[in-house]
């Protein structure tokens, strides 16, 4: 019965439940000099928990709510800086301490997809970016690299399974891009302008699951390239443009459909030119 005494239909689950927390910041900053500046965060943050209302299979998983998730975050950095203000440099070191993360988990064709927490969990990592100006600032190259170490450290489904020491999903060990855009005014009063942008991210684990036949799903490192090169003339302009240059073929997405148990991908897009041309009243 519900909160009013009625009766509630089969198939039909009922329940109440309330989380909140207080979630404190600090940060801290010291400039050594016009030019370069230090920083420390500390913070708390908290997600609220839930029922297991989607693709699953039973009452059972709704009936049993998953906790609610805490974070405790760990930030050192730099930011720097050159006389000319045409180049700049950004590195920070990051640790992030989970209690109880929130994880979608297949656990079999009966239950489907059920949300578990993972008692303790870790993602620490470095992430480093740059921007620089060249060609009397008619060309400007950015980067940045990212190194990341994702771990469930202690992480129990409650089910008999334990998952200690396996990798959070999509969270690649290396990434990174390069940027390079150039623009430069003509004597006609047009603007020539071109682009090119190199991502690069490693291999991912998307899901871990009960199942032998269908455990350690990955997703093969990558290595995207798009551009565009055109001209502006204020009101109108016209662009020449290309995504996935190389032609690779890679996967967006891997993982296993609830009902019937099979794996399934998502590819991404083959290479891809066109043409832009626009008109501004």
């Amino acid at each position: 019965e519900d909160e009013d005494g009625d009766g509630i239909p089969d198939g039909f689950y009922e329940d109440t439940f309330a989380w909140s927390a207080v979630t404190p910041s600090l940060s801290l900053k010291y400039r050594f000099s016009p030019l370069i500046n230090i920083y420390s965060t500390v913070s708390e943050g908290f997600k609220s928990g839930g029922f297991n209302s989607d693709y699953v299979s039973s009452l059972e998983s709704v009936a049993e709510p998953f906790d609610p998730e805490f974070i405790t975050n760990y930030e050192l950095g730099i930011k720097a800086g050159n006389r000319t203000n045409t180049a700049f440099i950004n590195a920070a070191f990051f640790y992030m301490d989970y209690e109880d993360m929130q994880v979608s988990q297949f656990v079999d064709l009966f239950e489907g997809y059920k949300v578990a927490n993972a008692a303790s969990s870790t993602i620490r990592g470095i992430e480093v970016d740059f921007t620089t100006r060249l060609l009397e600032n008619h060309m400007t190259l950015m980067g940045g690299l990212g190194v990341t170490e994702a771990v469930f450290n202690k992480f129990n489904d409650g089910q008999g399974n334990d998952f200690s020491g396996q990798n959070i999903s999509y969270y690649p060990k290396t990434s990174w891009s390069l940027l390079a855009d150039y623009a430069h005014p003509l004597k006609s009063g047009l603007r020539l302008s071109a682009q090119l942008r190199a991502d690069y991210m490693g291999e991912v684990a998307v899901e871990f699951t009960t199942d032998p036949l269908l455990n350690d799903l990955t997703i093969d490192s990558r290595t995207l390239i798009n551009g565009h090169a055109g001209i502006d003339a204020g009101k109108y302009g016209l662009y020449l443009w290309g995504k996935n240059l190389l032609n690779r073929q890679y996967i967006r997405w891997h993982g296993i459909n609830g009902y019937l148990g099979i794996q399934m991908q998502q590819w991404g897009e083959p290479r891809l030119l066109g043409v832009r041309v626009y008109y501004r009243m």
